[in-house]
């Protein structure tokens, strides 16, 4: 049992303290001082008329027939006993001797100090690759090529997880493409796999920061991490240069034949075949752009949540609101969103939190089959479709509904508001952003800088975000905590602990640290459970 796959659900109150709960896998029963439960529909109802004089502890009786009956003992029988080592990652304290465990369905129960807690255990995924922060997955028939932080598996079965590195590929930071019948990899360098090995395509003199590759109409097109061009990957050099000059960018597509750009500046830019550029605006750093027949149009996966891109009337809806959504989806009808603290799903205008705290990477969802490839910075997840839709997305309790369809004047307005404002303080915020990179730029990224600045910027609460802060990569980041003997996840795991105990002394509410911090309120529950009661 893994502990971030066993979710904390509530706590069960009965009269009297709880002495051992049981389970056969149909039926849970729960024993207190003088009463017995079972667990229905409607949740634990008494059974009546049963003995329990004979001993302090019940168990479903394992007499192989159809009909339930118990047994009672003045001990724990052995058979019983929990094992440390299966359950004191998710105890809300230390680990003691009596503690009995049962099951039914995903539900897990554990008696604990008088208590009966209550878990989901989630079974519809797997986490393949522990420990390193994915990339990419690339699926085809005939490979899968998975790319890390720490380098790139292969595989010529596509539900197979080998631990053999390819040479050459010390790392990747964007995605694996096939073009022309040969694999790329967009590791800031472009690399190409020739006999089982990573190459480098020829170096240019002044090489961008690549992160995808696409081939469209006879042309290959990449996007760099301030650049979008055509390039000659026979040669690795750059044929021309479309678009520039607009910060960080994170994702191209085409659509309606428009080469759409989207980044951190808050605007959607559509190149037309004639080079012209119109720019349609978003409001919010676009990460990622999910064109599906489904959306009528795009999905836009951006910083304070997920929109929808018509293109034909070139208007903008928001779907609903969540921090940091990284990368869309579909499948089927339902849309699954990754995002830097945990999993989601839209599903009949309903967003649903599956997977909590769990930082997803850019550019790392993609599907095959009959399964989702979700690649975060402790692991791929590898989520079973038919299990999601028809046993887990049923029994979800919605995130919150925030669908938005504004009438077409408030939007005008809104829109003639943000061309006002722009025209009065771009001069001046130009300068204020130039002034805070140069400071930036200049601060030497340590530990103590890192913590400076995640204590007065509420917004850098991932990885990412923290390099972005400092215009570096996140490779980078990782390689100066190195020195100083920790990795980018640890201390942000670290800082958050010391604004969470920050908080929870000035009497923070435990919605507030959830804001804050990034973590569900189950996960803090869980984590720091004797501050916050």
């Amino acid at each position: 049992m893994q502990a971030q796959d066993t979710i904390f659900i509530q706590k069960h109150s009965f009269d009297e303290s709880v002495n051992n709960t049981d389970g056969d896998g149909r039926n849970v029963i729960v024993r207190t001082a003088n009463h017995l439960y079972l667990l229905g529909i409607e949740g634990f109802q008494e059974i009546r008329g049963v003995d329990l004089s004979s001993g302090r502890y019940t168990w479903i009786a394992n007499n192989q027939q159809s009909v339930f009956s118990t047994i009672n003992s003045n001990y724990i029988l052995p058979e019983k006993l929990v094992a440390e080592r299966t359950i004191v990652n998710i105890l809300p304290g230390f680990f003691h001797q009596n503690i009995t465990k049962s099951k039914g369905g995903t539900k897990l129960f554990i008696a604990y100090r008088g208590d009966l807690l209550e878990y989901e255990v989630k079974g519809f995924y797997t986490v393949k690759h522990r420990g390193a922060s994915v990339r990419c997955v690339y699926n085809d028939d005939t490979i899968k090529l998975t790319s890390t932080y720490s380098g790139v598996y292969t595989d010529t079965f596509h539900l197979a997880f080998s631990e053999t590195l390819i040479p050459g590929g010390d790392y990747s930071n964007g995605e694996i493409a096939k073009i022309n019948d040969q694999y790329y990899l967009c590791m800031d360098e472009i690399m190409v796999l020739e006999h089982n090995k990573w190459r480098h395509v020829n170096k240019l003199r002044s090489n961008p920061e690549f992160r995808k590759l696409k081939q469209h109409n006879g042309k290959i097109y990449f996007l760099a991490e301030q650049l979008v061009g055509t390039i000659d990957l026979e040669t690795g050099v750059i044929i021309d240069t479309l678009f520039k000059d607009h910060g960080l960018l994170y994702d191209i597509k085409w659509i309606d034949d428009q080469l759409v750009v989207a980044g951190e500046d808050g605007n959607l830019y559509l190149l037309n075949t004639e080079g012209e550029t119109q720019k349609v605006f978003v409001g919010s750093c676009v990460y990622d752009i999910n064109v599906n027949a489904n959306a009528n149009g795009a999905i836009l996966s951006c910083r304070d949540g997920v929109y929808r891109f018509d293109i034909s009337g070139k208007k903008i809806d928001k779907l609903f609101s969540v921090n940091e959504a990284v990368q869309s989806i579909y499948i089927g009808k339902e849309l699954l969103i990754t995002t830097y603290n945990g999993l989601y799903v839209l599903h009949d205008g309903k967003s649903y939190n599956i997977l909590p705290n769990v930082e997803f990477n850019k550019l790392a969802l993609s599907k095959w089959e009959g399964h989702i490839f979700a690649g975060s910075i402790e692991g791929l997840y590898v989520i079973n479709i038919a299990q999601l839709i028809f046993d887990v997305i049923p029994g979800l309790t919605p995130f919150e509904i925030k669908v938005q369809t504004p009438a077409t004047y408030v939007y005008v307005l809104l829109i003639s508001l943000v061309v006002i404002f722009a025209i009065l303080y771009f001069n001046i915020r130009r300068r204020q952003k130039k002034l805070k990179l140069e400071i930036i730029r200049k601060t030497k990224v340590t530990p103590e800088a890192i913590r400076a600045a995640m204590l007065e910027n509420d917004y850098l609460i991932s990885v990412e975000s923290v390099a972005e802060y400092f215009s570096t990569s996140t490779v980078q980041i990782n390689r100066i905590l190195k020195k100083h003997n920790t990795s980018g996840l640890k201390l942000l795991k670290h800082v958050k602990g010391e604004i969470v105990i920050a908080m929870i002394e000035n009497k923070a509410s435990i919605e507030q640290i959830s804001v804050r911090v990034g973590y569900s309120i189950a996960y803090l529950k869980r984590n720091y459970l004797r501050s916050l009661d």
